[in-house]
């Protein structure tokens, strides 16, 4: 076993807190008018370093670029951008990218309270799923936990769940889908075990920019999944919502700096 891979009494541990967060999560939102009075929405994101670009020695970990934009919406002017580099010490466990991302996001809340408060964003919108997920807590829901703010999750691929698959998406979901703007809700046929009846994973499948490609919106907390299309809606001039894509891109640049520069990818 690697040095840095998780014990399975670990894996257990973080997988009950999952549920545990599930059952407590917020999935309507307190304002019923929340986009009206809506200022400033974060995005949030990781981008990942090569560890080809690394000495032998320095490859145990992933090295990834966390980064927080906060844009003003609706014009979607970036106002806000504050980043960490940083060595991921959790490998990737499917369904456990919370466990693995959410620290480094969280660090830069912190930061971002305490930095520029003016801009602390009433809508939080992140590069993961909600409660579309086996325990209903994916990084969305995390962060939504901790932050108590609206949050949206928004993946570009589905997550498959035991009873719903890409092919019962093409067969059930697709057809109802045909032009910008459209979007259908997404169920597993089947109960999960280990989750409460009236606590199951949904989401919705969304059509945005010209693409003829979903993405796959849920919630992460504070919002009903109706709003959260809406948001979604509102601020995705091409496929992903701007404030996911702004920042995608920053991060990107930042790894493409630091690549340029040769300096050493983790902050002194």
């Amino acid at each position: 076993m690697p040095a840095n891979e998780p014990t399975s009494e670990q894996v257990s541990c973080w997988e009950a807190e999952q549920r545990d967060i599930a059952t407590t999560i917020c999935l309507t939102e307190e304002d019923p008018d929340l986009l009206s009075h809506v200022k400033y929405i974060a995005g949030v994101d990781l981008s990942f370093l090569s560890k080809e670009r690394f000495h032998a020695d320095q490859r145990d970990f992933d090295y990834a670029a966390a980064g927080v934009v906060v844009v003003k919406y609706p014009s979607m002017e970036v106002v806000c951008f504050l980043h960490e580099v940083l060595p991921l010490p959790i490998p990737y466990i499917s369904g456990l990218l919370a466990v693995r991302e959410a620290p480094p996001l969280l660090r830069l809340f912190e930061r971002l309270k305490v930095e520029h408060p003016e801009f602390y964003p009433d809508l939080l919108m992140v590069d993961g799923n909600g409660i579309w997920h086996p325990r209903m807590c994916g990084l969305a829901t995390t962060l939504s936990h901790t932050l108590s703010i609206p949050t949206i999750g928004v993946s570009k691929k589905l997550m498959e769940l035991p009873s719903f698959t890409k092919d019962m998406l093409k067969e059930e979901t697709m057809p109802h889908l045909q032009t910008r703007g459209d979007w259908a809700v997404i169920k597993p046929r089947d109960m999960i075990p280990g989750l409460p009846d009236d606590r199951q994973p949904v989401a919705a499948a969304v059509l945005t920019g010209e693409s003829h490609k979903p993405i796959f919106v849920s919630q992460g907390g504070h919002i009903s999944l109706e709003t959260a299309v809406k948001v979604v809606s509102a601020v995705s001039h091409v496929r992903i919502p701007q404030p996911i894509r702004a920042a995608d891109h920053a991060t990107r640049d930042l790894i493409a700096e630091y690549y340029e520069s040769h300096q050493s990818p983790v902050n002194e």
